[in-house]
């Protein structure tokens, strides 16, 4: 089954913010997610530009979730890091 792609544009409209901010949270899906993978580039290990799917942008509303609720933490990686661990992706 084919799931619609979606741009980062899109995705940001979705999210609610700019398509920057939807980079930055690639970055940290990337980081502790490895269905996150093929979004880097094995070459350059930049973010590619590669369409998101609905069950992606899902996972990156709950990384802004953590991103907003650790803010002001000192140890937010470590927390963001252990909540998706936990997590089903």
């Amino acid at each position: 089954m084919n799931l619609p792609k979606l741009s980062r544009k899109e995705a940001g409209n979705r999210l609610g913010v700019g398509e920057r901010q939807v980079q930055r949270y690639l970055k940290v899906a990337v980081q502790y997610l490895s269905s996150f993978s093929s979004f880097i580039d094995p070459v350059t290990n930049q973010l590619n530009g590669s369409p998101l799917t609905e069950k992606e942008v899902s996972n990156l509303e709950e990384i802004q979730a953590l991103l907003r609720k650790y803010k002001n933490s000192k140890k937010s990686k470590e927390q963001i890091a252990s909540e998706l661990s936990n997590g089903k992706h």
